[in-house]
């Protein structure tokens, strides 16, 4: 009974379909963007921390800790009306810490 009420609870009653790129659609893309640094690191951080957009554009240097090699999610960017807004993560299990393959902390470290 209880279980059944999470089950209902978590995601849409019609969940969309998602395409997601295979290993080699990524490296050929972020080959055609290598030379585009801000896109570069947007999409390596956004592919390798299954973060949402709305978490990356709210990201600040505070929230990265190389030497633990984390990166902190606690808010999340959005536009409303013709506002660009910080606010919390869309609820309480979304605040979370993600850790990052080396690479990925040598990459934001060169950028930062």
């Amino acid at each position: 009974m209880v279980a059944d009420a999470i089950a209902q609870y978590m995601g849409k009653s019609k969940a969309e379909e998602m395409d997601f790129w295979t290993g080699e659609e990524f490296r050929r893309f972020i080959d055609s963007v290598m030379n585009k640094r801000l896109s570069y690191m947007a999409f390596m951080t956004l592919y390798w921390t299954g973060m949402r957009l709305g978490e990356l554009l709210a990201l600040n240097p505070k929230d990265v800790d190389l030497e633990k090699r984390t990166i902190a999610i606690t808010k999340s960017y959005q536009r409303l009306g013709k506002k660009d807004v910080i606010t919390s993560t869309k609820d309480i299990e979304s605040k979370r810490v993600i850790t990052i393959p080396e690479f990925l902390a040598a990459d934001i470290k060169d950028y930062m």
